[in-house]
């Protein structure tokens, strides 16, 4: 069987084991493969801000945060909100009844 998770067989390189054809095949396994391919992680959205959020933002702003962070800490913590036409509306009309 080939050894797939080690680079080295036996103390040899593994490339000098096999064939060229077999490296190749190794190779590009993981793009054959769609649904082990990682998501991209760095995907920014559009949220604004409920409170002051250190090192952040201010209330109101909105501001440009990764997916993951949005999703897994602001929005459930009711820290923002994410960044819609309506949740936008509902901000300028904060704005202007504050002023």
């Amino acid at each position: 069987p080939i050894a797939r998770s080690r680079m080295f067989c036996c103390r040899k390189p593994l490339a000098t084991l096999l064939s060229c054809s077999q490296v190749r095949c190794l190779a590009t396994r993981q793009e054959s493969r769609p649904w082990k391919q990682r998501p991209n992680r760095n995907v920014k959205i559009g949220v604004v801000l409920v409170e002051d959020v250190a090192g952040l933002g201010k209330r109101g702003e909105k501001v440009q945060v990764r997916r993951g962070f949005a999703r897994n800490y602001l929005v459930p913590s009711k820290r923002a909100v994410y960044s819609t036409e309506h949740n936008l509306t509902l901000l300028e009309a904060e704005k202007v009844w504050n002023h």
